[in-house]
């Protein structure tokens, strides 16, 4: 009975061990953020269209191009730590210098956050809703593909 019990709890800590590591390495995982994510606010009356297209490595470093009102502003820095996405660019507007820092959390197509941007005026802070979306724009140039049949 002894070397029953023993039994028991010995594999009870076995399975808690590793389970526990298995949701631990799953918290980790970083998920890709890599394609076009597009959205839609109101900037003073106007509806503004915008598309951030990121690509990140394996390290988690993500790197990118925003496209708001007609103007492509890079990604200065970048990064994904399991779904949270972190990115920082820097534009100037009417003679002002302004930072803005996004923060989101990916869930499949969607992601979701707050966008704060600052500048010698203050600090303001949206909220952020974008879908990873692909349309015509996004496939233009050229491309070299092979199709290998038997």
């Amino acid at each position: 009975m002894k070397n029953l019990l023993q039994f028991v709890i010995l594999s009870s800590i076995c399975c808690f061990t590793s389970t526990g590591l298995l949701a631990q390495d799953t918290k980790l995982k970083n998920v890709d953020p890599s394609g076009t994510w597009r959205w839609t606010f109101d900037g003073n009356g106007n509806t503004i269209k915008s598309a951030l297209s990121l690509d990140a490595d394996k390290k988690g470093k993500v790197t990118g191009i925003l496209v708001a009102n007609e103007r492509e502003i890079k990604v200065l820095e970048g990064s994904i730590k399991g779904n949270e996405l972190q990115l920082k660019i820097e534009f100037e507007m009417q003679e002002r210098e302004i930072q803005g820092a996004f923060r989101g959390e990916i869930d499949g197509d969607q992601l979701a956050g707050n966008i704060e941007f600052k500048s010698d005026e203050g600090a303001r802070e949206f909220r952020w809703k974008a879908e990873r979306s692909v349309e015509a724009a996004d496939l233009l140039g050229t491309w070299d593909v092979v199709v290998e049949t038997p």
